[in-house]
């Protein structure tokens, strides 16, 4: 008990009780216990999707947003806590994994970013502040922020690039002018006069 720690001690009776409740809850039915560094420093997130043939596909990213510890509220997009490369292919390194277990269609990865204190293995001694990326979840199904993303990108019109993670807009302002000089009854070329 002096090294764990439980997320949700309401769930268990309260803080005086929780440990007893679960321990005994535990035993009965069995479950899953995660490990969670202390220095967690973002929640990056992947959408993918694992096509019948096992090509795996990066559909987007994001940044899950948590209130308090472990309530996952909502999401950002793009992620910001690691560089896209390799998230991306991490994410991938799990998809073709899963591919490989037979599954296809669209899966969530969940990870975890965290900065570790120079004691990261063999070989890193004396390292301080390396940056860490642990799949921690895997969604074997459409997830909401695949949805919202989904809906956004029907929206915006836009492009996303899985190779650099960066989602690319259309230019709103030419298609605007082009839409008020046609509605003018002038066309592209001749500058609206018409």
């Amino acid at each position: 008990p002096g090294r764990a720690v439980i997320a949700a001690p309401a769930a268990y009776g309260g803080a005086q009780d929780s440990w007893t409740r679960f321990y005994t809850e535990i035993t009965l039915r069995g479950g899953v216990v995660e490990a969670c560094p202390v220095t967690v420093t973002g929640s990056p997130s992947v959408n993918l999707f694992i096509a019948p043939t096992g090509d795996v596909h990066v559909l987007a990213t994001h940044e899950q947003i948590f209130c308090p510890a472990y309530r996952f509220v909502g999401a950002s997009f793009p992620q910001s806590s690691v560089p896209h490369a390799p998230l991306a292919a991490a994410a991938t390194a799990v998809g073709e994994a899963a591919a490989r277990a037979g599954v296809s269609g669209f899966v969530g990865v969940d990870f975890v970013v965290l900065t570790e204190d120079g004691t990261c293995g063999k070989g890193s001694e004396g390292i301080t502040g390396a940056t860490r990326l642990w799949a921690v979840d895997l969604n074997v199904r459409p997830s909401s922020t695949q949805a919202s993303f989904d809906l956004f990108h029907f929206v915006a019109g836009g492009t996303f690039n899985p190779e650099t993670g960066v989602y690319s807009i259309p230019d709103p302002e030419g298609a605007a002018e082009q839409a008020l000089l046609e509605s003018r009854g002038g066309g592209a070329g001749d500058g609206g006069m018409g």
